[in-house]
């Protein structure tokens, strides 16, 4: 209600009717007028959106033909380019041989501001501290309180691998923070039809006890945040990190409207511990678990990813798609075990992108793992989730202009 909207398909929507009223969506080609709620108007006739101006829409409207429509709207062709979400406090001071690279996160949005992916750091889209009611909609209220409050049992924070932090609640903050940026991430999503965190990733952080450098679940949150705000009901989560996204799997066990699917080496991190105090690990489950052979390259896994992807998509019909791209699975990475290229990262994650985007799903995309004392390229090989998601989007944004009736003479 109240917005004055032109979709990037042959459909022209109306909403004189006012709020609470049902919107028309009419075909420019056949002329066919579909009544349809708001909340179902976006799964109906595509993505994205561009919002024009009430006097813009009046002028399109009376003019009536196709090209002189096409006329009053060639400046706004191109799509705009997709929201990235990014803040600053993302990296924190960190010891120096820590394991996990806390500086990874301010190196990738460098690269973004170099190359020209964003004019500058003010361009970010910017996270702000959520509210405590995100998390307690996914984890237990005592885990939650006691790691926010520092008074987590040394076992539970040694599971977490930041025991050691130099201070924990500059942890914390950092830690709500993306979790924030990756709900803001699935917001910006649903309204644009893309998105890009240069966060996020947290598949470890089980509703209880948090693991493997991840101590809240940004996408089990954002999930359901969608859900609670009404922006989604079914949510797909595609965790293409080398490790298996146990903690994500363990949160929607038994949850229907969150699928979960995971593609991570089998001989890995959480699987194989046999150590007493490791034994809680490696028993989740998610809606689909595809384990690959240590040594897998880049054939076999996109192989796998074509031959799965497609069908979850086509039989879960999902209203929202959370992606993971991890880089982890890079043939060189510390804690990888799979040989796949950097060109193969970039052709998983174009694939999944693309698959999402031409079944019109919104997707969000965050970085996941990736370990590598090379800040440099470490940094630019997290970059390669949102080079392969822009290069889709603009892919697509030229097919579907260059079909768009609206836009012919």
């Amino acid at each position: 209600p109240g917005w004055d909207v032109v979709w990037a398909v042959p459909w022209q929507v109306d909403t004189s009717g006012g709020s609470g009223a049902s919107l028309v969506a009419t075909s420019a080609l056949s002329g066919i007028e579909i009544p349809m709620s708001l909340s179902c108007l976006r799964n109906r006739i595509g993505f994205p959106i561009r919002r024009l101006s009430s006097s813009r829409m009046s002028a399109v409207s009376e003019k009536g033909s196709k090209a002189e429509r096409a006329r009053e709207d060639a400046e706004s062709r191109a799509l705009p380019r997709p929201p990235i979400i990014f803040h600053p406090e993302y990296s924190i001071p960190w010891p120096e041989k820590h394991r996990f690279a806390m500086w990874k996160f301010k190196g990738l949005a460098d690269i973004m501001v170099k190359e020209g992916y964003v004019q500058s750091q003010n361009d970010f889209h910017v996270p702000e501290l959520p509210p405590d009611e995100w998390f307690l909609s996914v984890h237990d209220a005592s885990y939650y309180r006691e790691f926010v409050d520092g008074t987590l049992a040394p076992e539970l924070m040694r599971r977490t691998g930041f025991s050691n932090c130099p201070d924990h609640q500059e942890l914390v903050k950092r830690t709500k923070l993306e979790v924030a940026g990756s709900v803001l991430a699935a917001r910006l999503a649903i309204e644009h039809g893309l998105a890009l965190h240069l966060g996020g990733g947290t598949h470890h952080a089980h509703s209880n006890w948090g693991a493997g450098y991840t101590c809240l679940n940004d996408l089990a949150v954002a999930a359901r945040r969608m859900q609670i705000e009404g922006l989604a009901n079914k949510v797909l989560i595609v965790d293409l990190d080398v490790h298996q996204g146990d903690g994500t799997a363990e949160i929607f066990t038994d949850d229907s409207s969150v699928y979960t699917l995971s593609m991570h080496c089998s001989k890995n991190f959480p699987f194989g511990f046999t150590a007493k105090s490791l034994q809680h690990l490696g028993h989740d489950k998610s809606d689909l678990d595809i384990g690959l052979d240590i040594g897998t390259t880049d054939a076999e896994y996109m192989a796998q990813l074509k031959e799965n992807l497609p069908r979850v998509i086509d039989e879960f019909q999902p209203d929202l798609l959370l992606y993971i791209g991890g880089v982890d699975v890079w043939e060189g990475d510390a804690l990888g075990k799979l040989q796949i290229t950097e060109d193969g990262i970039f052709e998983r994650d174009h694939y999944v992108v693309e698959s999402a985007l031409k079944a019109n799903i919104p997707t969000a995309c965050v970085i996941g793992g990736g370990y590598d004392q090379n800040r440099e390229a470490l940094s630019q090989r997290h970059s390669l989730v949102f080079r392969a998601a822009l290069q889709a989007w603009d892919e697509l944004s030229e097919t579907r202009s260059k079909h768009n009736p609206l836009e012919e003479s």
